[in-house]
Order: C-alpha cells, then sequence, then structure tokens
C-alpha cells in the first residue's frame, strides 16, 4: 500500500517538474512582457501579434478565433485558453471606449501569466480574453467606434427580440456572436472611471429614474463583485459605495448595455470594473492593485454547477432552474450547461418540452464545481392523452351546452304557445257563443216553417176536398 502511494507521488512529482520544465524552456528568452516595469502602449497590432505568439507558445492549451472586424476592417482577435472544450468559460474584454487602454494592457499581463504561472487552473476552466472591441477607436483616439458610435449603449434592451440583429454595429456583432457561440459563466469589462466596479442591471425597465434596478441574481452578482474588490485595496476601500460595488442603475444608468445583454440572453454574471481614474495610468501600478483579483475571479467562477440532462425524447429542449429562478435557463444544443450559483443547498429543478420535470435537493460547493446529472422521463404519450382527454372533454361540453340550449329554445318555444292560447281563448269563447245562439234561432225558424207549411197543406186538403 505504502509503495503504491510513494509510487503514485513520485510520478505526479516527476509530471509536475516536466511541465515547469517545459514552460521554463518556452521562455528561455525572457517573457514577452515585464508587466512589472513596462511603460509602453501596444499598438493593435503589437496587441495581435502578442497573441499569436502566445498560441504558438502554448499550441496545446491556446487557441486564437477571429471573432468579427472593426468598422474600418481592423480584425479583432478572441484568445481561448483552456485544455477542456467542455470545461466552465470565463470572459475577460477591455476597450469597448476607444480612449481607455489601461485594460488592454492589464489584459496582456493576464494573458502572460496564466499561460505561465498557472498551468493547473487552465486544466478546470477555459478562459477567452478579447484586449480589444473598439480597436478603431483606439486609433483614432476616440470614445467611440469609426461611425461614431458608443459601443456600450448599441446592445438590444430587454425589451427587443432574443436575436436582434439589425442597426448594430459591426463590433457589437463581434461580442454577441461570440455569446451566441459560447455560454459563458462569467464576464469582466474593464473600464475607467470612478474606482468601483458594477453590476446590472444598468436600467433594465428602460426607465429614466434613478433607482435600484435588481435581477434575479442580484445575490450572486454582488458576491462576485465583492470577489474581485476584495482583493484590490483602492477599490473595496471605495468611500461612496459599500465594498467598491454599485448597481449599474445607480451609478452609471443606460440603456443598451453590453453586461444587461450578456446577463438577460445568456444568464452570464457580468459585471464592469473600473480600474483606473486616470489616462495617463502606470501600467506595473495597474497589474499589480489587479493581479489577485483576477484569478480571485476565476477560482470564483469555479464555483458553479454543471448540469447535464438527458431527455428519453432526444428532439426535446431542456433547460434548468435553481431556487426561485423565474427564468429558465437553456442548455442549449450540447444538453448541459453551466451556471454560476452560491454555495448551499438549493432546489435544481430540470424540464423539456417534452419531458417530465423533475427537482432535487442539491448541495453546491463553495470550492469547486458541483456535477448534476438528470434522467428525464419522455412526456410526449402522456401529453397526447392528455391532448386526446381535453379534446373529448372538449367535445363533450360543447355537445351538453348544445342539448341545453336546445331544451332552453324548446321550452321557450311551449311557453309561447301557451301564452298565445291563453290570450286566444277568451275570443274562442264568444265565438262559440255567437254561434250557438245563431244556430238555435235557425232552428226555431224552421220549425215556424215547418207549421206553416202544414196548416197550408191542409187547407190546400180541404178546398180540395169540398170542390169534390
Amino acid at each position: 500500500m505504502i509503495k503504491t502511494f510513494l509510487l503514485i507521488f513520485f510520478i505526479n512529482f516527476c509530471l509536475i517538474l516536466s511541465s515547469s520544465s517545459t514552460e521554463v524552456n518556452l521562455l528561455k528568452d525572457g517573457p514577452l512582457l515585464n508587466c512589472s516595469s513596462t511603460t509602453k502602449i501596444h499598438t493593435n497590432d503589437e496587441i495581435n501579434d502578442f497573441l499569436f505568439n502566445i498560441n504558438s507558445l502554448y499550441p496545446n492549451f491556446t487557441k486564437i478565433e477571429l471573432i468579427g472586424h472593426s468598422v474600418n476592417g481592423q480584425s479583432i482577435y478572441a484568445i481561448h485558453i483552456g485544455f477542456y472544450e467542455n470545461a466552465p468559460r470565463v470572459k475577460l474584454v477591455a476597450n469597448i471606449n476607444g480612449k481607455e487602454r489601461s485594460g488592454r494592457e492589464l489584459l496582456l499581463c493576464f494573458i502572460q501569466e496564466l499561460c505561465v504561472f498557472h498551468f493547473n487552473l487552465v486544466n478546470n476552466i477555459i478562459v477567452t480574453v478579447i484586449p480589444t472591441i473598439n480597436p478603431d477607436g483606439f486609433s483614432n483616439n476616440k470614445q467611440n467606434n469609426a461611425h461614431g458610435v458608443d459601443l456600450e449603449t448599441n446592445f438590444p434592451r430587454a425589451s427587443d427580440d432574443y436575436e436582434n440583429f439589425e442597426n448594430r454595429e459591426p463590433e457589437t456583432l463581434a461580442i454577441m456572436n461570440l455569446s451566441l457561440n459560447y455560454s459563458f459563466v462569467s464576464s469582466i469589462s474593464f473600464r475607467e472611471g470612478e474606482l468601483v466596479v458594477s453590476y446590472p442591471f444598468d436600467n433594465f425597465n428602460d426607465s429614466s429614474q434613478i433607482t435600484y434596478s435588481r435581477s434575479e441574481d442580484d445575490e450572486i452578482f454582488r458576491d462576485f463583485s465583492i470577489s474581485y474588490t476584495s482583493k484590490n485595496i483602492k477599490l473595496f476601500e471605495n468611500k461612496f459605495h459599500y465594498y467598491g460595488i454599485v448597481n449599474g442603475a445607480l451609478f452609471n444608468p443606460k440603456i443598451g448595455s453590453m453586461q444587461d445583454w450578456n446577463y438577460w440572453y445568456h444568464s452570464t454574471i457580468e459585471i464592469t470594473a473600473y480600474i483606473s481614474t486616470k489616462s495617463n495610468f502606470s501600467t506595473p501600478e495597474i497589474w499589480t492593485e489587479n493581479r489577485e483579483s483576477l484569478f480571485r475571479y476565476l477560482n470564483r467562477s469555479l464555483v458553479c454547477i454543471n448540469i447535464t440532462i438527458d431527455c428519453k425524447n432526444e428532439n426535446s429542449r431542456t433547460f434548468f432552474s435553481i431556487g426561485n429562478d423565474k427564468t429558465p435557463i437553456d442548455t442549449l444544443e450540447k444538453g448541459f450547461a453551466y451556471k454560476a450559483a452560491l454555495p448551499g443547498i438549493w432546489n435544481v429543478t430540470a424540464d423539456g418540452d417534452t419531458c417530465k420535470s423533475q427537482t432535487e435537493e442539491i448541495y453546491i460547493s463553495p470550492f469547486y464545481i458541483t456535477n448534476i446529472y438528470f434522467s428525464l422521463e419522455s412526456s410526449l404519450i402522456e401529453n397526447q392523452i392528455l391532448t386526446i382527454t381535453t379534446l373529448v372533454i372538449t367535445i363533450v361540453l360543447v355537445g351538453f351546452i348544445w342539448a341545453y340550449l336546445i331544451i332552453l329554445k324548446n321550452i321557450e318555444n311551449k311557453l309561447l304557445k301557451s301564452q298565445i292560447q291563453e290570450e286566444k281563448q277568451p275570443l274562442l269563447n264568444h265565438d262559440n257563443n255567437h254561434n250557438h245562439n245563431h244556430n238555435h234561432n235557425h232552428s226555431h225558424n224552421e220549425g215556424t216553417d215547418d207549421e206553416e207549411n202544414s196548416n197550408g197543406k191542409e187547407l190546400i186538403d180541404l178546398s180540395f176536398k169540398n170542390n169534390y
């Protein structure tokens, strides 16, 4: 037993040494960036070159994806960092405002740190990084894109259709398509301004009033936000907002924001981190202040559930909900999905269009991904029986109502006839009396006439006899 344990320990130790030596050899010429001292602001082309260099150094767990182009045709790249395609995904973006550059430099330092020193973390997660969403704005030193549109408010509103791609800027479409292709557990957008972290909703009800706009996952949003600010002293000690976090509608209300859209349509826990108050920032300072926060946020994103729903009817759309969530989460075509959650015991309900609903009490770990599996029975036959039963009941009810109406009509006709007869009866009696009197007089007259005729006849007979 002890020998087996020692053998396993020795093998794992050798694997760690092997992976570490590989990382050192890949960076034998030194790091691509010296984040502790650099003051360089990288151009769009230099950022793209950096991403491809990282990919060439770590081809086993990085992938470059062209997600779109800007108005002026500049490429917008995303780098995916992680080993396993079905791992939970986290998205980090910057430079949606073309004049805000600190987030770009922060994410370059983060990419290098993640690939070199956090080899074990990328075994459990996929991190998608887009250093610049608005390359034209950066090139022109403008907040908006080349069309003069503010990308931060160019996303569909909650009242719009799910796939409302009309009148969207190409940079916006790049992010929307990325979110449609991948299911992200969480996301961060890096901005500049007051040192604070904001969370949805920015303005859910399209209201002009500045009020707290609460989402169904408000507690989760607050927990994720604090997980970031707790490792950044400047953010955490904000004098105006407890723990350095604030609801977006109270801080900077706007309609059509990226974080609202990503949450409302994809259930992604997306927050916005304002990490610098000035444009002439220091990269070493920004990196030092946010380094631990970034990795704390990644680890917080692993506190989630991985739910797999197997429905006996393969064509059924499946979805689930946690606790009292009113909005079910679609598992898309894969039949599984990740969802950020709070640790503790929760009721998780799985359902499907043609599947029987099932609810189980699940313990969600505060340290790692909680895997949940549901096997749902098909409710297709039951639905058919229910449909037939409903049809039969409907026919019976219609027949009953029809018969009832006929009976009412017959009763009404009888009552009407009875009323008419009652109204005609006095007239009939009067006519009968009149006819009776008339007949009596007529009979009396006939009797008199007969007597007269008889007397006349007798006279004629007597006269006839006398003559003879």
